[in-house]
This record gives C-alpha cells, sequence and structure tokens, in this order.
C-alpha cells in the first residue's frame, strides 16, 4: 500500500510543472495544461489534521490564483478521507473514492484476443477515440491537453501503451507507468463497438507481463469502489488493500 501510495504522488510531481506547500499538504499546479485535473491538485496530508473548510479555502487561494475552475483535493489515506468527506459533502463538494488493488502475482492464462506493445502515436489515438465516447469528448481543447499530458508521461516516466486485439485493428488499450520498481496500469479503456468481447482483459495481461518481465515489485491500479470494474479486476488478481479519495466542485454547468 504504502507502495503504490508514494508512486502516485511522484509521478504526478514528475508531471506537473510545478508544486507549493499549502497548510495541510501540497498543491500540484500545471498551468501550461490547465483543463488536466490529475495534474491541477492538493493533495492533503493525512497526519496534519487540517478540515475540510481549511483545504478547500487552500484550494480556492492557490488554484483561483492560477485561473482555474475546478477543485479537487485528494486523500491518500482510506481512513483520513472517510473523516473529511462529510465536511465536503457539507459545502457541496463531490465525493468519489478509489480501492488500492495490488496485483497478487496470480498466473493468468493467455488471453484469446492478445494485446501488441504499441508506439506512442497508435495510442493516441485509440486513447482519443475512447475519450470521444465521454461526456468531456466534445471539447477539443480538452482531448488536446489530455493528449499532451499523456505525452509527457511517456517522456518523463517512460509510460508503455498496449492495446488489443493482436495485430489490431484496435478497440481497447492502456498505459503502464513505472518508477523505482512499482508499476501502475491505467487508462484502461474499450471503445464501445468493441466491449464484451474481452480486449480488456488482453491489455491488462499484456501490461502485468510487461512489468513482470521488467522486475517490477509492486504492481497496482485504482478502480472506482462503486463500479462493476473493481470487482473484474478482483477476477484478474488484484487484491484490494486501501483506498484514496477525491473532492472535487465542478465548475458551473460542468459534471467534468
Amino acid at each position: 500500500m504504502e507502495r503504490s501510495l508514494a508512486f502516485l504522488e511522484a509521478q504526478k510531481r514528475t508531471v506537473a510543472d510545478r508544486s507549493e506547500a499549502v497548510e495541510g499538504g501540497v498543491a500540484l499546479i500545471t498551468e501550461s495544461l490547465p483543463r488536466v485535473w490529475d495534474l491541477n491538485l492538493l493533495v492533503a496530508d493525512p497526519d496534519a489534521d487540517t478540515g475540510a473548510r481549511r483545504l478547500a479555502d487552500e484550494a480556492d487561494r492557490v488554484y483561483g490564483a492560477a485561473g482555474l475552475a475546478f477543485r479537487k483535493v485528494i486523500v491518500r489515506d482510506e481512513a483520513a478521507g472517510e473523516e473529511l468527506a462529510p465536511g465536503f459533502a457539507t459545502l457541496g463538494w463531490t465525493v468519489e473514492s478509489s480501492a488500492v488493488m495490488v496485483h497478487s502475482g496470480q498466473q493468468l492464462g493467455e488471453s484469446p484476443t492478445g494485446a501488441d506493445e504499441v508506439p506512442p502515436a497508435t495510442a493516441a489515438e485509440v486513447m482519443a477515440a475512447f475519450r470521444r465516447e465521454r461526456p468531456f469528448g466534445r471539447d477539443d481543447s480538452v482531448l488536446a491537453e489530455l493528449a499532451e499530458a499523456d505525452a509527457r508521461y511517456t517522456e518523463r516516466l517512460g509510460a508503455r501503451d498496449f492495446a488489443a486485439p493482436a495485430g489490431g485493428p484496435y478497440g481497447a488499450s492502456c498505459r503502464l507507468y513505472s518508477l523505482e520498481g512499482t508499476a501502475e496500469i491505467d487508462e484502461v479503456g474499450s471503445l464501445l463497438e468493441h466491449r464484451a468481447r474481452g480486449l480488456a482483459g488482453g491489455v491488462v495481461r499484456a501490461a502485468l507481463e510487461a512489468s513482470r518481465d521488467a522486475g517490477h515489485e509492486t504492481v497496482f491500479l485504482l478502480a472506482d469502489r462503486d463500479d462493476w470494474p473493481r470487482e473484474w479486476y478482483a477476477r484478474l488478481g488484484f487484491d484490494e488493500v486501501g483506498a484514496v479519495f477525491e473532492f472535487l466542485r465542478f465548475p458551473a454547468g460542468s459534471r467534468g
């Protein structure tokens, strides 16, 4: 659990433009990508005993000065997140939580669809198509910034990309980030017309195999605690070891 949480903070610090110490935590600020919420967030220190209102005020101060309309505070401690959740809900913020799931090392059978490790340009095409099917996919500026964030993860963290089925045409993809013996599988997604064909399982298996071959000691992912993929990942050998909480305030007329 500790390795996974340390990785999450280190990888975002590596990609963000800068960080700033604030009361109760640290703010990651990426003014060059103002629409990428995951690179503009306040990471709360679970040991600081800072309340929801004070954290919200700090987020307003920092991100208001940066000209950002949304607010995002995260806490990578389940107990602290549970304690802060009622306060943020009272303030009108949205409360979300994700399970931290670490792979057990379970051997998985070979995927019937197979998967390929693909170059960044190919992965970008698949991810762009997947994102266009999501609510924010109609905003070209958001898609462009997300693509630039992907490129930075590739450049600074050596992100690797996998797509299925083997040989194409590709209908699913995922990314593998790694740092100092720890790896995260992220951005697992399938195009609507290609779902229920086992493609997502193919890319996750490929990423796990690549991570194992690279000698990573810990491989993990995050899964929404209130959505079905959490149970699907468990069947693939991922064990839930904790949770992270996100507290969000969306711009007027937006839901992210």
